[in-house]
């Protein structure tokens, strides 16, 4: 039997590193929502920004995507060059878009905003603006009271400026943390690539969901070879609901 086993072996371990890497191409992809198209009633999005390159939008609208998420800025000094070139190709080919800005905690609020302003053009059509609180301390809560602070000030600046209720975007580390029974008004984009569907921790129902950080359906020329999957909570009418 042993003789057997060392016969094998070399195949036997190049079988395991096929099925390793195989599972972890499948990581963070969802059970129940796995990049299926023949299911029509699921709206489905990406999120993306300038470590995709040059995206092929009329590939993504090709293969049903009706709405992307789209990094303008990240703290107050970034802001992304590739993003109204995404956001007026993406709009071309009939996909609805929005802005997100990646919340630094270590920098002031307004300042941030300022510079999100200043990137993002109001315009009519677009999702409303989104707060990425994805980064958020988790070992160190001394300055929560002024993150919690921060970000109300970032959520009534960008309402102010764009007439719209801006979305947060969480993990559930983060959300139930800084997030749940907080902002009540302010639509919930949760990333969550384990469950069937998210549950948050208060109650709320979430509005957008990022499902899967491991698409590979797509064509972009950048150094991310993969794409986030997002699902929206509603049929198309209500997703345009939001554009208004």
């Amino acid at each position: 039997m042993l003789d057997l086993f060392k016969k094998y072996s070399f195949w036997i371990a190049i079988v395991a590193i096929i099925l390793l890497i195989l599972s972890w191409i499948s990581l963070g992809t969802s059970t129940k929502y796995n990049l299926d198209r023949s299911n029509t009633q699921l709206i489905r999005g990406v999120d993306v920004s300038t470590y995709q390159g040059d995206i092929n939008w009329e590939a993504f609208d090709a293969q049903d995507i009706r709405f992307a998420f789209i990094k303008a800025t990240e703290g107050s000094c970034f802001a992304d060059e590739t993003f109204e070139k995404n956001a007026e190709s993406a709009e071309k080919h009939g996909i609805y878009v929005g802005a997100y800005m990646f919340y630094d905690y270590s920098e002031s609020a307004d300042k941030q905003v300022e510079q999100f302003i200043k990137t993002v053009p109001k315009k009519a059509k677009r999702l409303p603006p989104v707060i990425d609180v994805e980064n958020l301390p988790l070992d160190d809560l001394s300055s929560f009271d002024n993150t919690i602070k921060e970000i109300n000030t970032i959520v009534v600046r960008l309402k102010e400026t764009y007439g719209k209720t801006p979305i947060i975007y969480a993990n559930h580390n983060t959300y139930d943390t800084y997030i749940a029974t907080r902002f009540s008004d302010c639509p919930i984009w949760i990333s969550d690539y384990s469950s069937t569907e998210p549950v948050l921790s208060d109650g709320r129902n979430w509005t957008f969901w990022q499902y899967s950080n491991r698409g590979l359906l797509f064509e972009t020329k950048g150094s991310e070879r993969f794409v986030d999957m997002n699902l929206f909570n509603g049929d198309i009418n209500a997703l345009k609901a939001f554009l208004n």
